[in-house]
């Protein structure tokens, strides 16, 4: 992620030349839950970094696990899709089940990295059996839908023989049997994957009823059980004394839990997941609480800072302030991005390794504005950097050597702890509000100041601040907690004078 944003960022500053220098604290949650976007959710297990390998090695089932982080917007934005599908295909445990890694918790990022996790929310389907999950797991790489998720896990499981031999459609008729046993025939076309869904529903029942799928091509035994639209399902509790549930006018609208309800009222037993839900719902709609919409006053809002400090510039007798930055959390979205973002790649190259030393680079050179020993610190990290400029990359380990010798921790910590971007839950704004927060100051830190002939009320709000026409910049010492002393910057910002133009940099919910 914070990649991607460092050529983004870079190539809007390109576009007014090479930054010019600038004259002029914890997202991890300590204590918090360990799936914090699936709290009391049962449909699906929930995975610490111990628990994963253990649940993954050598496991009889198959798995398909997310890997999310509790503060990415789309993870939170997937997070109902996510336990739609668990509660969709609940029923199909006894062959492979659903789980979820938070890989935000400070325990868990190490073995995100080594299941090779480098977006979120990434999801990856496991072989059962496996002794190396981490190395062998199938990135599924397709749409986001609940559909999407189930006509993948079904393409997986087909390559089982087992289960592609019971959903393979009946060709011609039915072999007959000495005991009967009760017949499930599901009528639908090629494309289909209601069948098959069934199949995996009524899996554990396999040996009380037989069910096949029937394609429209089979005119024999359409023309049997005088089926006239698709999907239909054919419910045969005797011989020769059956129901049939024709797709034509259907009353709800997902024919599989309409269908599966029939099948549990004419077979006199219930079926687990998709048809308990659907009965517990009316018949096709899956309970409001399994999809846990927000409640107001929980979606990200400006969270309230404890306290906050202000960047000052002064120039020819005018103030100009940069207000409502939390430099703790400005610090903060460095210290994380660079510790933890960054370092979830096992080598950074090539335009990742050219973005990431002029993100350095500039950071050094606008922070010289702030706080000296940010500055510092970040020009230390600069130095590593270059000396593996001419080999165009850095490994993961070198990489993490110099972050723990070279990035100064009381001024980047190691755990963040979020001020003005604290969110109603530990999961909402935090890092994605503290980078924001961070590209902002950076592009008001690069901008020019106005003409010395302009009015007192001039605002900035152009291109790159040259040297010359900066004076002082400084930290509002007021305004600065006392357990930070090191947070006084240089000269005495927002001092007196004339009042210029004010920058007022706001903090946007997410």
């Amino acid at each position: 992620m914070i990649l991607r944003l460092l050529v983004v960022l870079l190539t809007f500053l390109s576009e007014y030349g090479p930054v010019p220098p600038v004259l002029c604290e914890e997202g991890d949650r300590d204590g918090g839950a360990t799936c914090a976007l699936y709290e009391d959710f049962k449909q699906m297990e929930c995975f610490t970094a111990d628990s994963i390998s253990l649940a993954l090695t050598d496991s009889e089932t198959w798995w398909i696990v997310e890997f999310y982080s509790s503060w990415c917007g789309h993870c939170q934005h997937f997070a109902p899709t996510w336990k739609e599908f668990a509660v969709e295909v609940e029923g199909w445990s006894s062959l492979f089940r659903v789980g979820a890694i938070d890989c935000a918790e400070k325990e868990n990022r190490q073995k995100c990295s080594e299941f090779r996790i480098h977006a979120f929310p990434s999801i990856h389907f496991y072989n059962p059996r496996d002794p190396t999950p981490s190395e062998h797991g199938k990135n599924f790489k397709g749409g986001r839908s609940t559909g999407d998720l189930k006509n993948f896990v079904i393409a997986q499981l087909e390559g089982d023989k087992k289960i592609q031999r019971a959903m393979e459609p009946l060709v011609g008729g039915i072999e007959k049997q000495g005991d009967w046993t009760p017949l499930i025939l599901i009528f639908e076309r090629e494309d289909s994957f209601l069948g098959r869904e069934i199949v995996l529903d009524l899996w554990e029942k396999k040996d009380e009823v037989r069910v096949f799928r029937v394609l429209e091509t089979n005119t024999e035994l359409v023309q049997h059980y005088s089926v006239l639209g698709l999907p239909s399902v054919v419910i045969e509790v005797d011989k020769d004394q059956y129901e049939l549930f024709s797709g034509d006018n259907l009353p709800v609208p997902d024919p599989r839990k309409f269908f599966l309800r029939r099948i549990q009222d004419r077979l006199h037993w219930s079926v687990t997941g998709a048809a308990t839900t659907a009965a517990a719902a009316g018949g096709g709609v899956l309970p409001q609480a399994l999809l846990e919409t927000r409640e107001e006053g929980e979606d990200g809002g400006v969270g309230k800072p404890e306290k906050s400090l202000s960047a000052g510039l002064k120039r020819d007798g005018k103030s100009y302030r940069i207000s409502r930055i939390t430099l703790y959390d400005v610090f903060g979205a460095v210290s994380y991005g660079l510790r933890e973002e960054v370092s979830i790649h096992t080598i950074i190259s090539g335009s990742a390794f050219t973005a990431l030393l002029k993100f350095v680079h500039l950071l050094e050179t606008v922070f010289k504005c702030i706080h000296k020993d940010a500055s510092a610190s970040l020009s230390s990290v600069r130095y590593r950097l270059e000396s593996k400029a001419s080999s165009g990359f850095i490994l993961n380990r070198d990489w993490k050597w110099i972050l723990e010798n070279k990035l100064d921790p009381e001024v980047f910590p190691l755990n963040p702890k979020w001020k003005g971007c604290a969110g109603s839950k530990p999961h909402y704004r935090g890092y994605p509000c503290a980078l924001w927060a961070l590209m902002h100051t950076v592009t008001i830190l690069t901008l020019p100041l106005p003409p010395s002939s302009s009015s007192s009320s001039d605002n900035i709000h152009t291109s790159t601040l040259h040297k010359s026409e900066s004076k002082t910049v400084g930290l509002n010492k007021e305004l600065a907690p006392p357990p930070r002393p090191k947070l006084g910057g240089r000269g005495g910002g927002g001092g007196g004078g004339e009042e210029g133009g004010e920058i007022l940099v706001g903090l946007s919910s997410r």
